[in-house]
């Protein structure tokens, strides 16, 4: 446990979990995953490349709730022009844009829509992934301490095993 603490700790960022619908390797493809280019959000896993300028929507984007990160991997003016292509605004109105985000989960692209939401944001933005990996280091401390404090029992017991609650 207290390996796998300082292993967390030394983490750079920490990234999503690889999702099953994306078996495909990602090295030495240009561009990065738009969880490490923007500040705020939710777990976004999506390569995006820009919509031309005449197709992008016309409202609200995401640029106007997303910030580019700060990073080597892809231009801040690329990152935006990303932003600009999706629309912000309600899925469910007939006038949605091909490509829409709701700020309440919602989205829709194509014929395909749906809804995701999460308590507190883990992976976009150096922030959130720096409070993620805080709280894990936390968590791993809490557990090197129960372990100490059974460890400590059993010497003082004589036993080879924990006692039982």
């Amino acid at each position: 446990m207290a390996a796998e603490r300082d292993r967390i700790a030394a983490e750079h960022d920490d990234a999503p979990p690889v999702p099953v619908t994306r078996p495909a390797p990602r090295t030495g493809r240009p561009g990065a995953p738009l969880w490490r280019l923007a500040l705020a959000g939710d777990d976004l896993d999506a390569y995006l490349l820009p919509l031309p300028p005449h197709r992008r929507p016309t409202g609200a984007t995401l640029a106007d709730v997303l910030t580019p990160e700060e990073q080597d991997d892809v231009p801040a003016a690329r990152i935006t022009e990303v932003l600009t292509s999706v629309a912000l605004a309600d899925v469910t109105t007939p006038a949605a844009a091909p490509v829409t985000i709701g700020v309440d989960g919602r989205y829709a692209q194509g014929i395909s829509a749906g809804r995701f939401a999460k308590v507190s944001c883990e992976y976009i933005g150096a922030t959130a992934r720096a409070a993620r990996r805080a709280a894990r280091v936390s968590e791993c401390d809490r557990l090197v301490a129960v372990i100490a404090r059974q460890s400590g029992r059993c010497r003082s017991t004589g036993s080879t095993t924990p006692p039982k609650r």
